[in-house]
């Protein structure tokens, strides 16, 4: 009881003693007023505007990669009479002049030319006449390149139904000899180098073997 009293007693001592601060309120107020407030975040309208412009862009590129792909794919057929002649004196200087490259006969008696499309003034493609001597006669060859990608000419229809195949130094030739190897055309169709090469050859052998030959000497391999 007594201990009880003198806790009393020292409460009772505390409060008379204690001065209140009369700016408690307002230092408070301040205080609360200066406190950093966390605010929620806010998109802006520019934020919502890139948003929907990458949108717009996934959509755009979804609908025209796969139809810019197939264009650069499709296959464009050429008459005789959308093409224009040129003579070819300097292959060398033409492959320069139009920055081609392609493989080519540089011996004998050679013929060459180019054709170019009429309309769009572009190469299709690059032909030889040649001619070839040997012991046993002589060889017409009469060779294409086709320089314009995915171009097709209704006078190379004839190489379609090519079927048997050999391979020349790793070059896959599809190929087509008469049935009695005796003087008659040969045709062959290769790709070598990004290039297509239609081929046929006027000779007393239409064996394999001669267009293996003539292969081996327009590549140089």
């Amino acid at each position: 009881m007594a201990n009880r009293q003198d806790d009393w007693e020292k409460l009772v001592h505390i409060a008379e003693e204690y001065e209140p601060d009369p700016d408690l309120g307002n230092r408070t107020v301040r205080e609360l007023k200066h406190s950093p407030v966390k605010k929620r975040k806010k998109w802006s309208v520019y934020r919502w505007l890139s948003i929907a412009a990458c949108c717009l862009v996934v959509v755009g590129l979804s609908v025209f990669l796969p139809v810019y792909f197939s264009s650069r794919n499709e296959i464009i057929y050429y008459s005789s009479e959308e093409i224009e002649m040129i003579d070819v004196n300097d292959v060398a200087q033409f492959q320069n002049e139009y920055s081609l490259n392609f493989k080519y006969f540089s011996k004998d008696i050679v013929v060459s030319q180019a054709g170019k499309i009429t309309e769009s003034k572009e190469i299709g493609y690059f032909s030889q006449d040649v001619f070839y001597f040997s012991e046993v006669g002589v060889d017409a060859i009469e060779v294409y390149m086709v320089l314009l990608p995915n171009a097709r000419f209704n006078f190379l229809e004839n190489y379609e139904s090519i079927s048997d195949s050999m391979r020349v130094e790793g070059v896959e030739v599809m190929y087509e000899t008469p049935d009695n190897n005796v003087s008659s055309e040969c045709l062959a169709k290769f790709t070598y180098e990004n290039v297509d090469y239609y081929m046929t050859i006027t000779t007393s052998n239409g064996s394999a073997e001669t267009i293996e030959n003539y292969v081996e000497l327009l590549l140089g391999i």
